[in-house]
């Protein structure tokens, strides 16, 4: 009963006389909607290139890294753990990489060149790869003006003894050339067998750790857990959202800015339906002095004035929410937004989009326009019956 007395009310109110009331109701709608649309597209191209980033770095580093007192581990012990499908370990160090007349300094990984594409996920120039090769980045071989099949000298001058203040320099071949479209890594790994880099790294007693690759259904937390628990001690198990938690860390703090901002759009929304419905009131007032004199409460009227508001305001966070997800699923099916290639190494807007982003920018939406009916509804419905009825006149 009480709720029909509701629309009821909100129904007569909300037919205002003014002039362009049409209009004004459409702008509050269009207001909240702009809004929505706004915060939904921001998100999701947020979202589209930290995926990005994510599948760029953890294909480059493996789902899990393994350093610290590995002594009891083993290759096996690892490949009996579930969830993970492949184990490659690791030697690092800095080195220098050198062709006739260009040197470079990169980083230096020596791993098991078996299971090399199996854990390091990226674009080679050659399918296979002998064991007395190395495969080395992309800029590195145009900075050097190599292809695949040249020979180039490899050292590490920090394990190497000195002959006539010369390192020692070892002769290899370039068997692969990869791309990660990532400049830092095409610019400073150069991957090498294990039994090259134990003969380079002479300082070094044992493997800097193990890479592993997991399973698509295993979970990288529960992985990590597992493996924390079953080789306690000073294991340090790292997933690439730790090796590069400051990269994270800037994104989450730029989404949550970018949030912060594109709500400011629904604060001056939220004003423009306090005037709107201020307005329906002012012009309502002998309607609500009437009322008050025949026993209406001043919350039936604040629900009924809050309805006005919640219609309008809710057909635009509708609107607005149902295109920018329209245009989300466009992008990813047709690719109609384009960017340079040259600058992101991807053709096309990334967009990504999930329920919980969403969920947020309602719960965002709401809260302001709830605050803009409170604001016109509270002052108007607190006033007495016999001071309405004498202000319109």
């Amino acid at each position: 009963m009480k709720m029909n007395f509701y629309y009821f009310i909100s129904k007569k109110f909300s037919n205002s006389t003014l002039p362009n009331s049409g209009l004004q109701h459409f702008l509050l709608s269009l207001g909240v909607g702009v809004g929505c649309f706004a915060l939904v597209i921001t998100i999701s191209v947020l979202n589209g290139f930290e995926k990005l980033v994510h599948d760029k770095l953890k294909g480059f580093n493996g789902d899990l890294r393994i350093s610290g007192d590995i002594t009891q581990l083993s290759i096996k012990d690892l490949q009996n753990l579930v969830g993970i499908e492949y184990v490659v370990p690791y030697m690092e160090r800095k080195g220098i990489i050198s062709s006739d007349k260009e040197h470079r300094v990169v980083t230096l990984k020596a791993v098991d060149m078996k299971n090399l594409y199996n854990v390091y996920k990226m674009i080679i120039k050659e399918s296979s790869i002998k064991n007395d090769e190395i495969v080395v980045g992309q800029n590195i071989a145009l900075r050097l003006n190599v292809d695949v099949g040249d020979e180039i000298f490899v050292s590490s001058p920090i394990d190497q003894s000195f002959v006539l203040g010369i390192p020692l320099q070892k002769k290899m071949k370039i068997g692969n050339i990869f791309s990660t479209n990532v400049l830092d890594y095409d610019d400073t790994y150069v991957f090498l067998p294990m039994e090259t880099g134990k003969v380079l790294f002479k300082r070094k007693q044992i493997i800097d750790g193990y890479e592993l690759r997991l399973n698509s259904k295993s979970s990288v937390s529960e992985v990590k857990s597992n493996l924390l628990s079953n080789f306690p001690g000073t294991l340090i198990v790292q997933s690439w959202e730790d090796l590069n938690h400051a990269l994270v860390k800037a994104m989450e703090l730029e989404k949550k800015g970018a949030i912060l901002i594109l709500s400011l759009i629904f604060l001056v929304a939220s004003f423009n339906i306090a005037s709107i419905l201020s307005l329906i009131s002012l012009q309502k007032i002998k309607n609500i002095g009437i009322l008050k004199m025949l026993g209406a409460r001043g919350r039936y009227l604040k629900v009924s004035l809050f309805l006005i508001g919640l219609k309008r305001g809710g057909t635009g966070i509708f609107f607005g929410t149902i295109c920018g997800t329209a245009l989300v699923l466009l992008q990813n099916r047709f690719n109609f937004i384009p960017i340079p290639d040259d600058v992101y190494f991807i053709s096309a807007l990334p967009m990504v989009l999930y329920f919980k982003d969403i969920f947020i920018i309602l719960i965002i939406s709401f809260v302001f326009v709830f605050f803009g009916c409170f604001i016109s509804s509270h002052k108007v419905t607190g006033l007495k019956p016999i001071k309405a009825l004498k202000w319109v006149k």
